[in-house]
């Protein structure tokens, strides 16, 4: 029986001395473990005690690790013992040799259930992406005998979602199949990130997403198999829709998470895609969502959406196995998704029609294995999601409730591709190094049939009515975002050097791009009014009561870069049997960049810390006293270097209306005065940002029981 009870509080926002701004962040935590009555498997037949698996937070973010001891009856270390950790599967074997401190060690695994063996004594082990499961061997005959023939088995296998022990970081670990079986849920990975504790769903203006421990949805990163795939302009979600069926592990981390990881002052999500194996799998799956099971949003004086509608019928075809046994796997995936959507507002009614499929590929292999070189593999992940949706937009009438005539065929391109290829090298027990390649690009386009033509809006009567013949308010024939990522990263250990040391080290940067072309439809924008002018231009008041024309012109464009950078250095030290310190480092770089290349963003040498502790309180495992204190910071995302470092046209001229010509374009009368809505053409960048301007940070404390 386990009873756990848990107390979080945390800080809101704090700003610093301007312009920087930093949180702090609190957490207490007091649990207990009751563990003296949970029931244990025990299976005699004698000579090697295997001990129940713990898990230990790795801080990787695609691969898992089996880390133990080989002991004799006394507790002193034996040397010279293989042990041989078989997955059957996918054809994987490997062997670990004790040394003279009766260490053995398998790092970066691929998510599965192994077998560890030492003589005749065999574990199940299952391990986790981002885990490390722990193994005791005791040898209760002569130690060295190579032939073991008597074998005690005590413990139980840990749960999917259960964190580590000796990490200080919070948040769960989800199998996907696992979890997914047992708990009724939203198929998405906003819906299994808020599973964790100390989450909570963010406004519906910013798509639902998880809000961490009180900071915004905007402070998240967003992994797909350790690549950084988070939208680059808003660091809002992923930058492409990928179906929850590609995936096969969510590992959710809330706080407290080590130095490899950076640039989120809210929560990481972290997702391990799915692999193929030696068996040849097909399957399928459809989903339909009808709109009469749906609930429907009261209708505003402002919205209308009593006649709402949305239909989906998604379906989901995969097939994974080998194309060559035991060394090169694959999976795929096909969404095709027919989705419906009809919104209604005061005066326009849009049908909205999706049919595009995704598609997408896991390809992972040995490249090399040899008991001289060790094993090399690699892993080559393949995203896409670009498609379009047609909107035949209509005007509409609320109070007789009328679709009127059609107003035009409005079209969006969304999506695009990914590319991820990792390369892994378990070169010596002591030595695994890593290499990663990504690239990402999504669009969200928008144009109609209509575009030039310009936007008319009449308010005069008190309410808005839609004149002319335009479709699409906002006409953007380019939008997209890019982003490119390279990273090498090392696990160097030392053991028996006043303690155990796991050194983890790496190098990540990353360069994205952000494209925008946008201007009203008509490249202009007609709004009626039956107030007069501004008082600013018309002091007097003489205009009053009269119809007046607002002239709007603006236009965005241009391509924008941001550059980042980190380095890190991380050492889990266990200390003895009893206390493990994780202390870590990392500095970061960041550049924004304006339409002319030139930086008016740049924050260098961004120092972050991580360090925690864990202490066995009694020596059983039962209960513990953990501590964490750690910084991280925050980037500028790509936006800003739209709206704020590009050349924006934005104007309001103000003239009086002398009428309507037929196609309800504005007879133009005398001109009264401009509002420049925004600095016309190129600025120096010096003048858009504080010369001193700080980087966004959060500093986080951990104490628990």
């Amino acid at each position: 029986m386990n009873s756990r009870f848990a107390v979080r509080s945390v800080t809101g926002r704090v700003s610093g001395t301007s312009p920087a701004t930093h949180r702090n962040k609190l957490a207490l935590a007091i649990s207990t473990l009751l563990a003296a009555s949970a029931p244990m498997a025990l299976l005699t037949t004698a000579g090697v005690a295997l001990l129940a698996p713990q898990q230990v937070r790795a801080q990787d973010a695609t691969s898992g690790e089996i880390f133990g001891r080989v002991n004799d009856d006394s507790g002193n270390p034996v040397a010279g013992i293989d042990v041989v950790l078989t997955e059957s599967s996918r054809g994987f074997r490997a062997t670990s040799t004790t040394g003279s401190d009766g260490v053995f060690r398998f790092g970066r695994l691929a998510n599965g259930d192994y077998m560890a063996t030492v003589g005749d004594a065999t574990r199940a082990v299952r391990v986790s992406a981002g885990t490390v499961q722990t193994l005791g061997f005791t040898i209760t005959g002569d130690a060295n005998a190579k032939t073991l023939e008597q074998v005690v088995v005590v413990g139980q296998a840990a749960t999917s979602t259960s964190k580590d022990y000796y990490s200080q970081e919070s948040g769960i670990n989800i199998d996907i199949d696992q979890v997914y079986s047992r708990v009724p849920l939203s198929r998405n990975i906003t819906d299994a990130a808020l599973l964790a504790p100390g989450t909570s769903r963010g406004d519906t203006a910013f798509g639902n997403l998880p809000s961490f421990a009180g900071s915004s949805v905007a402070e998240n990163v967003y992994l797909i198999n350790g690549y950084n795939a988070t939208d680059p302009r808003r660091f809002l979600n992923l930058m492409n829709d990928i179906p929850f069926e590609f995936f096969q592990q969510v590992d959710v981390k809330t706080g407290g998470f080590q130095a490899e990881y950076g640039r989120a002052t809210g929560g990481i999500t972290s997702v391990v895609t799915r692999s193929g194996s030696n068996d040849l799998e097909l399957g399928s799956a459809i989903y339909y969502t009808p709109d009469n099971m749906r609930a429907h949003q009261p209708d505003t004086t402002d919205v209308f959406r009593s006649d709402d509608k949305v239909d989906i019928v998604e379906t989901n075809l995969w097939a994974s196995g080998a194309l060559i046994k035991d060394r090169l796997f694959f999976y795929g995936l096909v969404n095709f998704r027919s989705e419906d959507f009809t919104n209604f507002s005061n005066t326009t009614v849009d049908d909205v029609k999706d049919g595009d499929p995704f598609w997408g590929f896991n390809i992972d292999g040995v490249l090399y294995d040899s008991d001289d070189w060790g094993r090399h593999s690699f892993t080559w992940t393949h995203i896409d999601d670009s498609h379009s949706t047609k909107d035949m937009a209509s005007n509409f009438d609320r109070d007789a409730r009328v679709v009127g005539s059609a107003r035009g065929v409005i079209t969006q391109n969304l999506g695009g591709n990914t590319d991820i290829i990792k390369y892994t090298g378990v070169i010596r027990d002591w030595l695994t190094v890593t290499g990663l390649y990504g690239k990402s690009n999504a669009r969200v386009d928008e144009t109609s049939d209509k575009d030039g033509n310009p936007v008319i809006i009449d308010f005069r009567s008190g309410s808005r009515q839609d004149l002319g013949d335009w479709a699409n308010f906002t006409v953007t024939p380019e939008n997209n975002d890019q982003r490119e990522e390279y990273r090498f990263d090392a696990d160097i250990y030392l053991d028996d050097f006043f303690g155990d040391h796991k050194f983890r080290l790496g190098f990540e940067h990353e360069n994205l791009g952000s494209t925008e072309s946008s201007s009203n439809s008509g490249g202009v924008y007609y709004a009626y009014f039956a107030n007069g002018i501004p008082s600013r231009f018309d002091p007097t008041g003489s205009t009053a009561g009269q119809d007046v024309v607002r002239v709007r012109t603006r236009t965005t464009g241009g391509s924008f870069t941001t550059e980042h950078e980190a380095l890190y250095l991380e050492d889990r030290w266990t200390v003895n049997d009893r206390l493990t310190l994780n202390l870590g480092v990392r500095t970061e770089d960041s550049v924004n960049n304006a339409i002319d290349g030139s930086p008016f963003v740049t924050l260098n040498n961004q120092f972050d810390f991580r360090n925690g502790f864990t202490f066995d309180t009694f020596g059983d495992g039962t209960s513990r006293v953990y501590g964490f204190y750690g910084r991280t910071h925050l980037g500028v995302a790509n936006n800003s270097n739209v709206r704020l470092a590009g050349s924006e046209i934005f104007l309001h001229d103000w003239f009086l209306l002398d009428g309507l010509n037929a196609d309800d374009t504005p007879i133009i009368g005398q001109f009264f005065g401009q509002d420049q809505v925004s600095p016309l053409g190129i600025q120096d960048p010096r003048t858009l940002v504080s010369q001193n301007l700080k980087g966004q940070s959060q500093d986080e404390y951990i104490l628990g029981f």
